[in-house]
């Protein structure tokens, strides 16, 4: 039962990510799955961390449809949470470093989807999508920054006992 009671958690985490996505897509590259990601990173093991990428990156799916962006999704979404659980024993609850990390991260998201892009289209076709796109990886940076400064530390303490207390909840159904 517990691992049911698990997976139901790590599909509404999923669902979290896409509605929190979806609902301020009206946005350029201001979002909130950097902040969510790294707070599940901290308490989530790499596999749930996956897991819930995985049925994130499914679920947009319904929405923007099937391009090249999804394998970046699962790749590049993974390698945030593994530096994320690196970094986390060095930054700690220190929001400010979040902040300046998730504020790299923005560019760096960018650089690696471009890279990406070159090794499926050729190297033209990947520094033309760079190119494009720096004005939006520098709002994505500002918009990391700003977010993860004013809101990792609220959200990563509710998060943990939220997730804690979900977990020794005994449900009754069985």
């Amino acid at each position: 039962m517990k691992s049911v009671k698990k997976l139901v958690i790590l599909s509404v985490l999923a669902a979290v990510l896409f509605v929190v996505q979806v609902a301020f897509s009206f946005l350029p590259n201001i979002e909130f799955v950097t902040l969510l990601l790294i707070v599940y990173a901290h308490t989530l093991t790499f596999g749930e961390s996956f897991l819930v990428i995985l049925v994130f990156t499914l679920m947009e799916t319904t929405v923007w449809g099937i391009h090249d962006w999804v394998i970046g999704y699962l790749w590049v979404w993974s390698l945030l949470i593994f530096l994320s659980k690196k970094l986390h024993p060095l930054f700690q609850e220190k929001a400010p470093l979040w902040a300046v990390f998730g504020a790299v991260w923005g560019i760096v998201f960018g650089i690696l989807f471009s890279l990406q892009h070159g090794l499926f289209y050729g190297f033209s076709a990947g520094l033309a999508f760079y190119l494009r796109g720096l004005t939006l990886d520098i709002i994505h940076a500002v918009g990391n920054y700003i977010i993860l400064l004013l809101l990792y530390v609220p959200v990563s303490t509710k998060f943990d006992v939220l997730y804690h207390k979900a977990l020794k909840q005994d449900s009754g159904v069985l």
